[in-house]
């Protein structure tokens, strides 16, 4: 087992798990917003409006990811388990 493939392995894990924290903490900001938004909605400085429906899809897009970051950790295992 070479070193270089464990610290590969530790850091391709690191980067998924804090790939996949970073996603949730977003989506969960998304969430709060369109709680606290409500049957109402807000009103941008450029007159934009944004109602919970738009804060609940963004939420829904950050779903998108987390495919990627499950493969990620799972080529990170690989690696590490890597006899060689």
């Amino acid at each position: 087992m070479s070193v270089g493939k464990k610290v590969g392995a530790v850091a391709l894990g690191t980067a998924s798990v804090a790939g996949w924290l970073v996603t949730n903490l977003i989506k969960e900001g998304f969430n709060a917003a369109a709680k606290k938004v409500g049957n109402g909605g807000y009103t941008d400085s450029k007159g934009r409006m944004y109602t919970r429906k738009d804060y609940k899809e963004a939420a829904e897009k950050c779903n998108r990811g987390e495919d990627i970051f499950a493969k990620g950790f799972k080529g990170a295992v690989k690696l590490w388990k890597d006899k060689d």
